[in-house]
């Protein structure tokens, strides 16, 4: 304890910060400090823990051993000292925060809108920054560099906090004047007769092997005539030809899309029962006892448990 008082707290904010950004130019920014500044802030910590922390690359400060070791205690321990000195009532309009948040296009084009709306209202101060989910998001959660991704379950990692939001699979769009429109029930010859466009997403569409066994099997050929991450270019291409595409069924709760395409219920093939995944939102526990995090992802939460909502234009 008694070397402990000669430790400036602040020191530890901006190591966190180093961490997060991996720049000093990043990091000095949001301490709201200069880059000067920040350069003699981490000669600082590389004298208190005796070790280099970061070195120089191409792409930024690369973290040394002790100073990934370092990580997840030291953002346990100012959480802690942030709860214990300014903990009370939460009021959101009072808070003042960045989120980061991963999802599927289509995911985020149900939800984030009302969010951000309703962010508008009751936490002005809150700001939001989404991105496609990719690969890495869960090494971007342990990093600090994300706060929230929603996705299918794919971690039991106890690192990770993860919530089930209401089970919304897959379903079938495609334009309303469609050859397939009015029919009922498609039938497997049906729906593989028209080309299709892939939605990628991480860890999923490369899982056909299935499906593939399948259609040799009954000689039936899937025509894939795109394969993107961009909702808008799949969406653009399926107006404009007979293609169909596979997307959340989330999204015929948007009135820009439902007024443009009509969503049906997939063939009933083994394979696409295993396409109704539970919806997760996935955060990493040193997150899990901040109040701001704790409310949004109340928030979100009830959204995707009222889609009905969400489909309401003011």
């Amino acid at each position: 304890m008694h070397q402990l008082s000669r430790i400036d707290l602040n020191l530890l904010v901006s190591l966190k910060f180093l961490l997060e950004e991996r720049s000093v130019s990043k990091a000095a920014e949001k301490a709201f400090v200069t880059q000067p500044a920040m350069s003699k802030t981490l000669q600082r910590l590389r004298v208190l823990f005796e070790d280099e922390l970061f070195t120089r690359s191409g792409k930024g400060l690369v973290p040394t051993p002790l100073a990934e070791d370092l990580e997840y205690p030291l953002n346990e321990i100012l959480d802690k000292v942030d709860r214990l000195v300014y903990e009370t009532d939460f009021d959101p309009s009072s808070v003042e925060a960045r989120i980061n948040i991963a999802s599927t296009e289509s995911i985020a084009s149900f939800y984030i809108p009302s969010l951000v709306l309703d962010l508008q209202k009751i936490a002005p101060r809150i700001s939001l920054r989404t991105r496609n989910i990719t690969d890495e998001h869960l090494e971007n959660l342990r990093h600090g560099k994300l706060d929230f991704s929603i996705y299918v379950r794919e971690t039991r990692n106890p690192e990770f906090l993860v919530h089930e939001l209401s089970p919304i699979g897959p379903v079938c769009f495609m334009r309303r004047d469609h050859p397939l429109a009015n029919v009922e029930n498609m039938q497997p010859e049906e729906f593989f007769r028209y080309p299709q466009v892939q939605i990628y997403l991480p860890h999923i569409t490369d899982r056909d092997v299935e499906l593939d066994t399948w259609l040799k099997q009954h000689s039936i050929e899937q025509k894939t005539i795109l394969v993107t991450s961009q909702l808008m270019a799949a969406m653009e291409v399926a107006l404009r030809s007979d293609a169909i595409f596979l997307a959340s069924a989330l999204l015929k709760y948007k009135p820009l899309v439902a007024a443009r395409f009509i969503a049906k219920e997939l063939p009933r093939l083994p394979m696409y029962r295993n396409l109704d995944p539970a919806l997760v939102l996935i955060q990493h526990k040193r997150t899990m006892s901040s109040p701001v995090h704790n409310w949004l992802r109340e928030k979100i939460a009830f959204l995707f448990a009222n889609p009905e909502i969400v489909s309401q234009v003011e």
